[in-house]
């Protein structure tokens, strides 16, 4: 199975994402949901963050157990003839989060919102996508291939490890890296 064809329905969520910003206007960017008084780039908003002392490991748990709930999601409809509209309904989700969060911060930032953007990817998602994309092959092999389940568990435990070291990455290097980058905007 190719992982690029599943690909599409990602980049079609990212770029309706970044369309609906950049179609919006001044009444999402600007004034009411993004920017505005309490919005996703507001002034409140940042200073909270600067101000935000985080439990880490409480965010660790909290990053891992919202992966591994998408992993189950996706491992319960596996075996249905629902899996494909499942993973890609996923994949716009996460091209539309995405497209809306890097619009939203160019449109406010500009060149400092592109490495917002960045910093706010890294690392954990050099772990998640691979994770992601091993779980999705694993998970088409599974109906063709004939592994011992031996090596099936061993595989899953591998995925399972690299999303929790991508948990405690996210919630340990990634918040300390947008926290400090935040006083630069």
């Amino acid at each position: 199975m190719r992982i690029t064809g599943k690909l599409y329905p990602f980049f079609v969520g990212f770029f309706v994402g970044m369309i609906l910003i950049l179609l919006s206007g001044k009444w999402i960017i600007s004034e009411r949901l993004f920017m505005g008084q309490a919005g996703l780039f507001s002034k409140i908003e940042i200073e909270k963050l600067l101000n935000l002392q985080i439990d880490r490991f409480q965010f660790a748990l909290y990053c891992i157990r919202g992966k591994l709930i998408l992993l189950l999601i996706l491992w319960l409809f596996m075996k249905t003839q629902w899996y494909g509209v499942v993973l890609n309904s996923f994949f716009i989700y996460l091209g539309l989060g995405l497209g809306i969060f890097i619009t939203t911060a160019v449109v406010k930032f500009s060149w400092k919102g592109i490495i917002l953007s960045v910093i706010s990817l890294f690392p954990q998602y050099l772990l998640y996508v691979p994770a992601l994309v091993a779980f999705i092959l694993l998970t088409k092999r599974q109906e063709a291939d004939s592994v011992s389940k031996s090596q099936k568990i061993v595989e899953i435990l591998v995925i399972l490890l690299v999303v929790i070291i991508g948990g405690f990455l996210e919630s340990y290097v990634n918040s300390s890296l947008v926290q400090k980058f935040i006083k630069y905007l």
